[in-house]
């Protein structure tokens, strides 16, 4: 079984919340393989996946019979550091906007931290140091193929968010745009972002910059946003992550995921990654990317992809799903 949510801002985000409250009490979420999340479903489901230092209680909340909603019963309710307070208190869209519209320096990590700030930091995941992987074994396996190529600089275990209880896989929808021309509908890209792996997984001949292909499988989270890569073997590379700023981050995850305006403000501050080939690795060229569901808002497909059986679906946007 495989869960989508939809996009659809803090609308989503909130809806979100509640459906894997509901989902949680009923002993529901247990069952479920994957955790599909487009947008502002990704500004939930990205935060609940990696809890650690939260429980799910103060996470999720506490439900209401529909008499007993009320405003102050609402004001009351949740721990201070519940998700549905974090939402209530975000005004993401009039922060972004003054400060994409106002600030001179921008650069592709604005948005990013804008949207980290609101839905990471207040659990303790937001550290733009931080890489991320899919658990503690994971982890162990990067650092040790890494040591075997670069034995002076090993990476830390202390640098990888892994995800520390029993949760499904998730999996965050986004867009490539594709640089210089992101309104162009034949120029955008399904791109899928995991705990263990990021990409486009069907190869788009010469569809990108210099007609340079995109897609055709994935790379590892943790190497996504290097500068440049080297065939290593059949299925492995050897890539280059100097700057701070080219590790790819779980702020990184949900900004590329909800950003909805990278469509139609085509300017600095939006997420944008070096991207190289997993069948050809070599310089990375640099793309635009932007909100899932520019292309696919429910974020079945990547379930569908997978050959889920059984598909539960929240569609938590205001435009009817027909």
């Amino acid at each position: 079984m495989g869960v989508a949510f939809s996009g659809g801002g803090t609308r989503a985000a909130t809806a979100t919340l509640g459906q894997l409250r509901a989902l949680s009490e009923l002993r529901l979420l247990p069952k479920a393989r994957y955790l599909s999340c487009v947008s502002g479903g990704s500004w939930t489901c990205v935060p609940f996946t990696y809890l650690s230092s939260v429980s799910d209680a103060d996470f999720l909340g506490q439900s209401l019979m529909p008499d007993q909603v009320t405003k102050a019963a609402l004001r009351n309710l949740g721990a201070k550091r519940s998700h549905m307070r974090t939402i209530a208190n975000s005004r993401v869209l009039g922060a972004a906007i003054k400060k994409l519209g106002g600030a001179l320096l921008l650069d592709d990590e604005t948005y990013a931290q804008i949207i980290g700030h609101v839905f990471l930091r207040p659990y303790g995941l937001n550290d733009d140091r931080m890489l991320f992987t899919w658990d503690r074994k994971t982890r162990d396996t990067i650092i040790a193929a890494n040591m075997d190529v670069d034995p002076q600089n090993p990476l830390d275990p202390k640098r990888f968010y892994t995800v520390a209880r029993p949760r499904p896989f998730l999996i965050a929808g986004g867009t490539v745009l594709r640089e210089h021309n992101p309104r162009d509908q034949d120029k955008r890209i399904f791109f899928e972002m995991t705990p263990l792996y990021v990409g486009a997984p069907n190869l788009h001949k010469q569809a990108g910059e210099f007609d340079q292909d995109i897609g055709g499988g994935f790379i590892e989270t943790f190497a996504f946003d290097s500068t440049r890569a080297q065939r290593a073997g059949r299925r492995a590379a050897i890539c280059e992550m100097k700057a701070r700023k080219n590790r790819f981050t779980l702020a990184d995850v949900i900004a590329t995921s909800g950003a909805a305006p990278a469509e139609r403000m085509p300017i600095k501050g939006f997420p944008e990654f070096n991207y190289w080939l997993p069948n050809n690795p070599g310089h990375a060229i640099h793309y635009d990317f932007g909100d899932g569901g520019i292309l696919e808002n429910t974020g079945v497909m990547p379930l569908l992809r997978r050959k889920v059986k059984r598909v539960v679906l929240f569609v938590n946007s205001d435009t009817p799903f027909r």
